[in-house]
């Protein structure tokens, strides 16, 4: 579905308590080079909303009530967000409310969690962090071992870091093969591997190890809400 430069887009980012920073200035760097699009940050209220790092806030340029139909609507994840389903149930009829004149719903990390919860990934192929995989089965969605996964106006992308790749796989869809291209050659984007070459498939079982134990208070919550 490409839309030409001269289509003006409206992309919403969800905010809540607790997101990853990461999680939304990564894409940011490129969805604020999207072709004339009007980014806007949408919470509960226009109050500053703090991420996990909590000297870094955005503050909200439009609520849940006020904002416009958005042409794509992007959900970030976070340590936050169970916290926020169980307290901001606006967001889920916010989600719950634009998706069906959505031209591209999306998540990164753990969003797809939200999107699970709020139902819009019933029947759809979709990916999280690999440590919320388990939670999109339940959700209704068909988990996918895979960094991005577009099916049909659902894209999803894997942990963190793959936000640059679901901002990528949003501009190729939107504008086409010329516009990311000259993306990648900006940002540097050039897939060499990094420092310790470590990934979900490869890492070493004492880190992995230490890392669950280490996340275990995260995992208890998610598990006591999801299941």
């Amino acid at each position: 579905m490409q839309i030409t430069s001269e289509k003006s887009l409206k992309l919403g980012i969800v905010l809540f308590k607790g997101f990853d920073q990461l999680d939304v200035t990564a894409p940011l760097e490129i969805f604020n080079n999207f072709p004339n699009t009007q980014i806007y940050f949408i919470a509960n209220t226009t109050r500053p909303v703090s991420s996990h790092i909590k000297a870094i806030t955005i503050k909200p340029t439009a609520t849940f009530d006020t904002a416009p139909q958005m042409d794509i609507l992007f959900v970030p994840g976070g340590a936050g967000v169970v916290k926020a389903l169980k307290k901001d149930k606006a967001l889920v009829y916010f989600i719950q409310g634009q998706t069906p004149q959505l031209k591209y719903l999306s998540s990164v990390c753990t969003g797809a969690l939200i999107l699970g919860y709020a139902g819009e990934l019933k029947g759809y192929r979709a990916t999280t962090h690999w440590m919320a995989k388990k939670y999109l089965a339940s959700l209704g969605a068909i988990p996918v071992d895979q960094r991005v996964v577009v099916d049909r106006n659902r894209v999803t992308a894997a942990g963190v870091s793959s936000g640059l790749d679901l901002a990528l796989q949003l501009g190729d869809l939107l504008f086409g093969k010329s516009f990311v291209e000259k993306e990648e050659l900006m940002i540097e984007y050039f897939n060499h591997p990094v420092l310790y070459n470590t990934s979900v498939k490869t890492e070493n079982p004492e880190t992995k190890e230490a890392l669950q134990k280490e996340m275990g208070s995260l995992f208890k919550e998610r598990d006591d809400f999801f299941k």
